[in-house]
């Protein structure tokens, strides 16, 4: 079975690093973009298993970006996470899959993946 791919994208690099370094471990290739607008530019170039976004970000925020890469990629599952547990509607709205409130555990986040490329 072939790798699957995950796009990781959060402004802040100590949580860019710890999910890119726990996809990694679990056997995910994994990308990863500081901002929406990094985010978009690297799904027209790649095909993705799967993307998590921050909401809060400079340049273009995950609730810009998410339709974007909904237009680029159809079905592409996304689990927004976010700081912020007020967004949670607004980015379901937009196109997220899941919502996650950080701080969140990892085996949430784990649990949730699953769920998502089960049914993908």
């Amino acid at each position: 079975m072939a790798k699957l791919s995950i796009l990781v994208v959060d402004d802040e690099i100590s949580i860019r690093t710890a999910l890119r370094r726990w996809f990694l471990l679990r056997g995910f290739i994994v990308d990863a973009a500081e901002n929406g607008l990094d985010a978009v530019a690297m799904c027209r170039e790649h095909r993705y298993d799967l993307v998590t976004i921050d909401l809060d970000m400079p340049q273009m925020g995950g609730l810009e970006a998410i339709p974007i890469i909904h237009e680029l990629h159809p079905g592409l599952p996304i689990i927004v996470l976010t700081g912020y547990a007020k967004d949670v509607d607004i980015a379901m709205k937009k196109g997220a899959h899941r919502v996650c409130v950080k701080p969140l555990r990892l085996s949430e986040l784990e649990n949730e993946i699953n769920a998502l490329l089960e049914r993908a």
